[in-house]
C-alpha cells in the first residue's frame, strides 16, 4: 500500500510538472518582444505631447499677430483652465503575448504542420547516419522516424501543458517532465530496435555532446590539408561517446544522457521561438534584381 501511494504521488508530480514548463517557454519566446513594446509606447506618448504643445504655441502666436495687425493691443494669453480630469484607465504594457495567445498559436494547424516539418528535418539531420548504419529495410524506417519525431515533440507537449496550468518549473524539473513524457516513446524504440541496436542508439545520441570536439579536430586537420571524411568524423564522435560510457558509473551515464536530452530540448524550444517570431514579423520579400540594360 505504501509503494502504491508513493507511485501515485510520483505520477501526480510528473503530471504537474508536465503542466509547468510552458510558462517558461512563454518567457523564453516572448521576452524579446517586451522591450520593443515598451519603447514604442514611450516614443508615441512623447510625440503626442510634443505635437500638442506645438499646436498651442502656434495658436497663441497667430492670435497675437492678428491683434497687432488690427492696431489692437495684444491680449496676453490667459492661463488655460485645467480641464476636469477624466478617469483614464492606464493599460499596463503587456509583456509580450498572453498565455492564451501562445496556446492558440501552438494549436493552429499551420503551426503544427510547420513544427512537424522542422522535427522531421531535425531527426533526419541528427540520425541520418544512424539510420544508414542500421542497414534496415526501407519499409522499417518510417515507423522508426515517426517515433523519433514524436520524441522530439515531447518538450513542446510538456511546455504547452505547463503554460496552460500557469506553472514555472526549474530546469531540473523540466528535464524530469520531458524524460517522463519520452519514457513511453523510448520503450517503443527499444522494442522496435531490439536490445543491441537500442544500446547503439543511446551511444549515438549521447555522442551529440562530443560533436563540438570533432568539429574542432576537423577544423585543425583541414588547415593542414588532412581533413576527416564523413565516416571518420562520425566514428571519432561515437568512439568518444563509447569511451566515456565505458568509464562512467551507471549514475554518471544517466546524468550524461540527461544532459544530452536537455540540450536537445533547448534546441527544440528555440525552433518554436523562432517560428513564433517569424509568424509575428514575417521577413520582408526581397526586391527583384534589376535587369541589366540593353
Amino acid at each position: 500500500m505504501k509503494n502504491l501511494l508513493a507511485g501515485c504521488c510520483a505520477l501526480l508530480a510528473i503530471a504537474l510538472g508536465v503542466l509547468a514548463w510552458r510558462q517558461h517557454l512563454e518567457l523564453i519566446e516572448l521576452r524579446a518582444l517586451k522591450d520593443d513594446f515598451a519603447t514604442t509606447s514611450e516614443t508615441d506618448r512623447a510625440a503626442k505631447e510634443r505635437d500638442a504643445f506645438s499646436s498651442d504655441q502656434t495658436k497663441v502666436t497667430g492670435e497675437t499677430l492678428s491683434a497687432s495687425n488690427q492696431g489692437e493691443e495684444p491680449v496676453a494669453p490667459t492661463a488655460k483652465q485645467d480641464a476636469p480630469k477624466r478617469a483614464v484607465a492606464v493599460a499596463k504594457s503587456q509583456k509580450g503575448p498572453t498565455k492564451n495567445e501562445i496556446l492558440s498559436f501552438l494549436n493552429e494547424p499551420e503551426t503544427q504542420r510547420a513544427l512537424a516539418q522542422k522535427f522531421r528535418e531535425q531527426v533526419d539531420a541528427r540520425f541520418g547516419v544512424f539510420f544508414k548504419n542500421l542497414n534496415l529495410p526501407e519499409a522499417q524506417l518510417p515507423p522508426l522516424r515517426a517515433l523519433l519525431i514524436e520524441r522530439e515533440g515531447a518538450a513542446i507537449d510538456v511546455s504547452a501543458a505547463a503554460l496552460a496550468a500557469g506553472l514555472k518549473p526549474k530546469q531540473e524539473e523540466m528535464l524530469k517532465m520531458v524524460n517522463a513524457a519520452q519514457a513511453e516513446t523510448d520503450r517503443k524504440l527499444a522494442l522496435t530496435l531490439g536490445p543491441e541496436d537500442y544500446k547503439q542508439f543511446q551511444i549515438y545520441e549521447s555522442a551529440h555532446l562530443f560533436r563540438g570536439a570533432t568539429s574542432d579536430l576537423q577544423r585543425n586537420l583541414t588547415r593542414v590539408a588532412a581533413p576527416l571524411d564523413a565516416r571518420q568524423a562520425e566514428n571519432f564522435t561515437t568512439g568518444l561517446a563509447a569511451l566515456a560510457a565505458g568509464q562512467l558509473t551507471p549514475t554518471q551515464q544517466q546524468a550524461f544522457r540527461s544532459i544530452t536530452q536537455m540540450e536537445q530540448t533547448k534546441q527544440t524550444l528555440k525552433q518554436v521561438e523562432q517560428l513564433y517570431k517569424d509568424r509575428q514579423n514575417p521577413p520582408k520579400p526581397k526586391k527583384p534584381a534589376k535587369k541589366p540594360n540593353g
